[in-house]
């Protein structure tokens, strides 16, 4: 689900207001842009500033000593191409892309694109842009050729799996709708938010009320890498978690403090887990702080930004317009959360693994689980906050989250973690959580280790009976690579009643992992099923 992003434009901000009109707030008549700059900064900005600063010959000169990187002085057309960023509307051909060696690899298309009607498709490499080539370039650099005017047009050629195709493809405005929704393994409810735009809220509703038509068990809210937007959208969408509850609180430059409520709607009465980051920022937060005061979800990540700050924008009689800091907020507790951001209950590194395949595994929430009297072996019980969620071992083999489960286990306290034995969910062991055969297959009996080189792709296994022929093949015994679950491809021969070998299909790298699972399938010329089900680590 995660897609790579560029952070231009990333921190938004808390925005109070747009295009505000001077004298609505009784401000003195002034001459220049310059001396209404001065009078908004000093009767507004959120700290009380020097004389040095109100005494600067330029606009610039003024919001530079504010020493403030959230405050800003656009002209009309950069005012415009922000607001256009927060609602995520931009000018270009519409593709999302990554840098490689030969070009600039497109990794999707945007529908209702110029790229869409071009016929570009998401694997094609653009090499060149109006003759000049894009070999080796940084990503700035290499989408400066593409990117222009709107109604202009860009000469590209395309290397299509060897074929080299030309396409003239025209710029013009993309929009891309700040809220998405699917549902996710036919169970989960799932929500990307990417900016607080002017039509957010009512989409976000929209989305909500489309997932909610297919009953999910649960709702994951991604808000990773969103810098922010409108203070009012945020306030509107925390209302279907908080309701009509104070959901902030502002504090302006004479420490006047004010609650303010999120907006009155329905509140979602299922599981809910926020997904954060250290790029969620500013609205996003005041979105977290509520619902996590609240404690109407819970959150798996990482520690988001810190933007406990907002803007007020004013539009100066040159039609230039000044984005100052004036107010502080914090979460409806008090909570501080400049310079602090938003702490998840479950510590996740995205750089490990992507904190979505975690939240996926906590489709069962089941504050009973300790006590049932169903304990299947191997299967695990984690609490997180209050709340106490079932994992069935086998849905993490299934699904290859291998990674993902580590990564659950690892960002919770050991103690909150229980494992199901023949005794009940007793509390995970030292030995368990730094064994990952014994992590992945608490279940299974633990064969020896084996070490091999990386021009041995041949993996011999021993039994102590001679086995049944018909019972052996790669339903019964199967290799498991362990970065990712997925069963890997191997050919097993006889080489005698009792020895069989496992030929890897694959190339093997250095540090690669593999399980092999034994499974009671698996029988002897008696028709006896192996005493144990064993699984055993082989490393390169």
């Amino acid at each position: 689900m995660r897609r790579k992003y560029s952070f231009k434009n990333l921190f938004l901000g808390a925005l109070i207001g747009v295009g505000i009109i001077l004298n609505s707030y009784g401000f003195v008549q002034a001459k220049t842009p310059l001396e209404e700059a001065k009078y908004v900064i000093e009767s507004c900005y959120v700290d009380k500033v020097s004389k040095d600063v109100i005494n600067s010959s330029t606009i610039s000169d003024m919001v530079k000593k504010l020493n403030d990187p959230f405050s800003s002085y656009f002209t009309a057309e950069q005012y415009n191409d922000f607001l256009n960023s927060i609602d995520n509307k931009f000018v270009g051909i519409g593709i999302y892309l990554e840098v490689v060696d030969s070009g600039i690899k497109v990794t999707s298309v945007i529908d209702n694109s110029s790229a869409k009607e071009a016929g570009i498709l998401p694997g094609d490499i653009i090499i060149s842009a109006d003759g000049h080539s894009l070999s080796k370039m940084v990503s700035e650099e290499a989408t400066s050729y593409i990117k222009g005017k709107e109604g202009t047009s860009v000469n590209l050629v395309i290397d299509r799996n060897g074929e080299k195709i030309s396409k003239t493809v025209y710029r013009k405005t993309v929009e891309i709708p700040t809220v998405k929704g699917e549902i996710l393994d036919n169970e989960i409810g799932y929500i990307n938010i990417s900016s607080f735009g002017q039509d957010t809220a009512n989409l976000f509703t929209n989305v909500l009320e489309d997932l909610n038509e297919s009953n999910p068990k649960m709702y994951i809210i991604d808000l990773r890498f969103n810098g922010g937007g409108y203070m009012g959208a945020a306030l509107d969408i925390a209302g279907h978690f908080i309701g009509k509850n104070p959901a902030i609180i502002v504090k302006n430059r004479n420490d006047e403090k004010q609650k303010i409520n999120a907006y009155n709607y329905k509140q979602i009465d299922k599981p809910v887990i926020f997904l954060i980051n250290e790029y969620t920022a500013s609205a996003s937060e005041i979105l977290s702080a509520a619902v996590k005061d609240y404690n109407k979800a819970i959150f798996i990540g990482e520690n988001s930004y810190g933007k406990g700050v907002a803007q007020q924008m004013f539009r100066l009689v040159d039609g230039s317009v000044l984005k100052i800091t004036t107010q502080r907020f914090y979460s409806p507790l008090g909570n501080e959360i400049h310079k602090k951001g938003i702490s998840p209950d479950v510590l996740v590194k995205e750089e490990y693994t992507d904190s979505l395949f975690v939240a996926r595994l906590l489709t069962y929430k089941e504050n009973q689980a300790l006590n049932s009297n169903e304990c299947e072996i191997g299967n695990y019980v984690i609490k997180i906050n209050e709340d106490y969620y079932k994992i069935p071992i086998s849905k993490v083999r299934e699904k290859g989250l291998f990674k993902a489960f580590k990564s659950l286990v690892k960002g919770v306290d050991k103690s909150n973690v229980y494992v199901g034995t023949e005794k009940g969910f007793k509390n995970i062991s030292e030995d368990i959580i730094n064994n990952d055969l014994k992590l992945f297959y608490p279940d299974f009996a633990e064969g020896k280790r084996v070490s091999k080189n990386l021009k041995d792709n041949v993996i011999k296994v021993k039994f102590n009976r001679e086995l049944d022929k018909s019972t052996v093949n790669n339903n019964s015994i199967f290799v498991v690579k362990d970065s990712n679950g997925k069963i890997e491809e191997a050919k097993i021969n006889f080489i005698n009643s009792k020895v069989i070998t496992l030929t890897l299909n694959k190339c093997i790298n250095k540090g690669d992992k593999f399980y092999i699972v034994i499974d009671k399938k698996v029988k002897d010329l008696e028709g006896k099923c192996i005493k144990d089900k064993t699984a055993l680590e082989v490393s390169y």
